[in-house]
């Protein structure tokens, strides 16, 4: 099974960086245009866990646990809760670790307050190599955004993303891809939206991740 890092990251990227406009060509289609309805909902309701469906759907993963209208259909709630179970506090299933920042890859998932209802999800781009800031990819901004995010570790070695507690970690590396995936160029072209920004410079993994970090992808995919 090939891990589809590059993809991940290429796509989570892109779509934070173009998606700014909660009602824009990038945001409906990341959002599959629930984000009209969340910004009617009182309090407005978030398109965080919408990133995360989306990059992975594109990406090959396949089943239950995409909770995409293109795919098996979109039930309320289920944007957080097919990744975690809610409200969970303790590791003790195979998709639940507490985060860590020598096992986090690109590409991997996580959640910040996540036994808190004001939990958010979003997608891990790049550790810098001095460990003190975190590329990550989110929506619910209300559209979406790159951010990068001062990362502290408490003396308990509860770790801090932004001020906010990283409470969950998803390793891609546990998830079944089944599908090939979709380059950016694919996905644009496949939902009507202008492909020409993505052959822009400064689009691709080996741009966005550090050097040790496409290395160990690298060696991920190998099997090293």
């Amino acid at each position: 099974m090939v891990i589809p890092r590059r993809e991940v990251v290429e796509l989570a990227h892109f779509a934070a960086k173009h998606g700014a406009d909660p009602f824009g060509p990038m945001s409906m289609a990341v959002t599959e245009g629930r984000i009209v309805g969340y910004q009617k909902c009182k309090p407005k309701s978030s398109s965080c866990g919408d990133l995360l469906h989306c990059v992975a759907f594109a990406a090959g993963l396949r089943g239950d646990i995409v909770n995409r209208t293109e795919h098996r259909g979109w039930k309320p709630i289920a944007n957080i809760t097919r990744w975690w179970p809610w409200w969970t506090r303790e590791p003790g299933t195979q998709r639940i670790a507490l985060p860590s920042l020598g096992t986090l890859f690109p590409g991997d998932f996580g959640m910040l307050d996540g036994d808190t209802p004001a939990a958010h999800v979003f997608v891990a781009l790049s550790l810098n190599e001095a460990r003190t800031e975190l590329l990550t990819a989110d929506y619910g901004q209300p559209g979406g955004a790159l951010r990068r995010c001062p990362v502290v570790v408490m003396p308990s070695g509860q770790v801090k993303l932004r001020g906010r507690r990283w409470t969950h970690h998803l390793s891609l590396a546990l998830l079944p891809w089944e599908a090939p995936p979709m380059t950016v160029g694919a996905w644009l072209e496949a939902h009507g939206i202008d492909p020409e920004p993505w052959f822009e410079p400064g689009q691709t993994a080996d741009d966005i991740c550090t050097g040790e970090e496409i290395l160990r992808i690298d060696r991920e995919g190998s099997g090293a």
